[in-house]
């Protein structure tokens, strides 16, 4: 993973509507300008974190004719689906607007370290690479190749269509975990954290599994369950 920071109204805007992952937008003083503010406007969109600055600090930190407004952004490994879809992998998540970037951190850190290396995500309404999925998959996500997607449906049919079996699970229906087989190559969907798989996706996909509980807890946080996922398949490999 490599940084490098972004200077000026212009390259800092171009830089936001671009799909880079972006640390943080600095902001020197409290600019009024309409074109800071519309940059404010488009980061809080984005779920980007904010720093005002100091005239002094700002100055001292970003040289060069910054114009007020810099970013740091951060070069993760992504691709594109028919990037992916070439590579061919045995196991790819797919994770269906995860709102909780803990959540998206830890499902890094578990995929990675059971030897699963792709993760789609959708591009709106759910959480995006930002430093708090980064520190909460610990170092992870340097080992991980990335796709944005903007429609998860149309991904599946292309998935689909080059032989992916779709994967889902659910706290009641389908094969209990110790007894499901797993067809490759396949693609796990990852529920929401509130209204688990999207009622959109549900016709693509081929197979449900679950994770028969003895307690009184009824469910599962989703980075928890797919754990129990992803753990199962890596011994069936």
């Amino acid at each position: 993973m490599s940084s490098r920071i972004i200077i000026g109204k212009h390259a800092v805007k171009a830089t936001l509507t671009s799909g880079q992952h972006i640390e943080k937008v600095y902001i020197r003083g409290h600019h009024t300008h309409r074109d800071i503010q519309h940059i404010i406007a488009l980061s809080k969109e984005e779920r980007i974190q904010l720093q005002w600055l100091e005239p002094k600090k700002f100055d001292q930190r970003f040289s060069g004719d910054h114009q007020g407004i810099a970013c740091i952004t951060h070069s993760f490994s992504q691709a594109s689906l028919t990037e992916i879809i070439h590579k061919k992998p045995r196991v790819i998540l797919m994770l269906d607007h995860i709102q909780d970037p803990h959540n998206f951190g830890a499902i890094c850190r578990t995929a990675e370290a059971f030897g699963i290396h792709h993760i789609c995500y959708p591009k709106n309404r759910a959480v995006q690479l930002t430093p708090s999925v980064e520190k909460a998959a610990t170092g992870a996500i340097n080992n991980l190749t990335f796709c944005k997607l903007t429609n998860l449906n149309q991904a599946l049919k292309q998935l689909s269509a080059h032989g992916y079996w779709v994967y889902a699970a659910s706290s009641n229906i389908g094969q209990p975990i110790h007894t499901a087989t797993f067809n490759d190559p396949m693609v796990i969907i990852c529920g929401s954290e509130h209204q688990g798989v999207s009622p959109g996706l549900k016709k693509s996909i081929d197979e449900w599994i679950h994770i028969p509980l003895i307690g009184k807890t009824s469910s599962l946080n989703v980075s928890v369950a797919t754990g129990i996922i992803v753990h199962k398949i890596a011994l069936t490999k």
